[in-house]
């Protein structure tokens, strides 16, 4: 399971970064953790899926790192954020995230070749 975040500073400058932390089921892995700061003058949504970004990459190069794996792979990523979900899921604008989308389109096809399965969800703050 990975659980995402992104986030901005709404002062002058609207600083963002994200997070991603990967918990494995079991009990004796390691959590991994990644943090990325975006930038300046830049949208709460665009830091929420880098931030889901981060936790794909998360799960590659966890993935390609370990020996003792399923032939199939299934593993959840949760993200606070529906506009990010939606954008993520559907493809939504794609020449306002060129980046991303290009980002995107080059992890699903790495997860592909392991026979990793994503399955990303909403969950929401209440």
């Amino acid at each position: 399971m990975v659980f995402t975040d992104g986030s901005v500073y709404d002062g002058a400058v609207r600083c963002g970064a994200c997070a991603a932390v990967l918990v494995p089921i079991l009990a004796n892995n390691v959590k991994h953790s990644s943090v990325k700061a975006i930038g300046k003058k830049v949208s709460s949504v665009t830091c929420e899926l880098e931030g889901i970004i981060l936790g794909l990459e998360l799960v590659l190069h966890y993935f390609m790192c370990s020996s003792n794996r399923q032939s199939k792979e299934t593993l959840y990523i949760l993200c606070d954020c529906s506009v990010a979900t939606d954008v993520m899921m559907y493809k939504l604008a794609p020449t306002r995230q060129g980046d991303i989308f290009q980002r995107l389109c080059y992890i699903e096809d790495a997860l592909s070749n392991i026979n990793v399965d994503i399955i990303l969800s909403w969950i929401s703050r209440n």
